[in-house]
């Protein structure tokens, strides 16, 4: 730890960075794209109207903030998993004045065995897949089910609709013959192995049935991955505090009192049920053009001017 951070409630340096992404108000864009691969935040923000802001912090998030189509957007790389996301959610909130538009690009499993690898998938809502840890440390609860499974929480309508047709659409002008599908529902796991059905013999994680039953209990679920839900499950508490009116607070985090709108689209890296996995040529030929379709919805897509931060390195 370089600097001396302020507020062990939310802490942040003497110059007001975030503690985990390194960034200040002035950093980030309303409108932000999050990614997990840093080489496919970089690869992407070559399409940038000109050289963006770049920022790596000590924790290894990267930004990179500059226009595209002469609106402010930035770029993250966040890495994986729900806490990594919450880190992105809570403190990218804390750096940025008014409305957030937030979407989410990266890879998952495929649960359904009509949508193959290379597909598309834009999901309207998502559950949450958690291990139930008193089940595998306490036998009093030896009778529960080894994974808790949440109820969905939905992406913003019309964020979703706007991705999922500019995806469609560049889906369509590409050579891809993969399937391209919205409306569907996703599962975020809270581990890659584990929660994800994935066996292995070093440990007893008790998940041998346990995409049948994501199945069974989640109608319409086609994709696994690590990230989505949280990020819905952070917009609707943003959104729901917005709705409270409660500004009560520390000094160190002022409340913003403008929402979050958050979708995603997943690419299919893997068909869980025969195994296939994507190869590298398709990955680099899919998040050229999907990436694209992500940053052409992010800077279409209309924010209030009076949400609109003002004052930014973008100036």
């Amino acid at each position: 730890m370089k600097d001396k951070l302020e507020d062990a409630n939310f802490p942040r340096t003497a110059d007001k960075r975030v503690y985990h992404l390194g960034l200040r108000k002035g950093e980030v864009a309303n409108r932000l794209l999050v990614v997990g691969d840093s080489g496919r935040a970089r690869m992407l923000a070559e399409n940038f109207d000109s050289a963006p802001f770049q920022l790596r912090s000590d924790r290894g998030f990267e930004c990179y903030t500059g226009l595209y189509n002469g609106k402010p957007i930035s770029i993250l790389a966040i890495g994986m998993g729900f806490s990594a996301m919450d880190f992105l959610v809570r403190e990218a909130r804390a750096c940025v004045d008014g409305e957030m538009v937030i979407v989410r690009m990266g890879s998952c499993g495929s649960l359904d065995p009509n949508i193959g690898v290379g597909s598309l998938v834009t999901p309207l809502s998502a559950c949450a897949v958690t291990s139930n840890y008193d089940y595998f440390t306490d036998d009093d609860y030896s009778d529960q089910e080894p994974y808790l499974i949440s109820r969905p929480v939905n992406a913003d309508p019309e964020l979703h609709s706007a991705l999922f047709e500019n995806v469609k659409n560049a889906h369509g002008v590409s050579d891809s013959d993969a399937a391209c599908v919205g409306h569907t529902v996703n599962a975020s796991a809270d581990s890659f192995y584990s929660s994800q059905g994935r066996t292995d013999p070093s440990f007893y994680d008790a998940n041998d049935t346990l995409l049948e039953s994501i199945v069974d209990k989640v109608p319409n679920v086609s994709t696994l991955e690590m990230e989505t839900h949280q990020l819905y499950f952070l917009a609707h508490l943003a959104n729901k505090r917005h709705l409270l009116h409660d500004s009560t607070t520390l000094d160190a985090a002022p409340a913003s009192q403008s929402k979050i709108r958050a979708a995603a689209v997943q690419m299919v890296f893997a068909a869980r049920a025969s195994r296939a996995f994507i190869s590298p040529a398709q990955v680099k030929q899919l998040q050229n053009w999907v990436g694209r379709a992500c940053l052409d919805t992010l800077s279409a897509f209309f924010i209030p001017p009076s949400e609109v931060q003002q004052d930014g390195i973008w100036n």
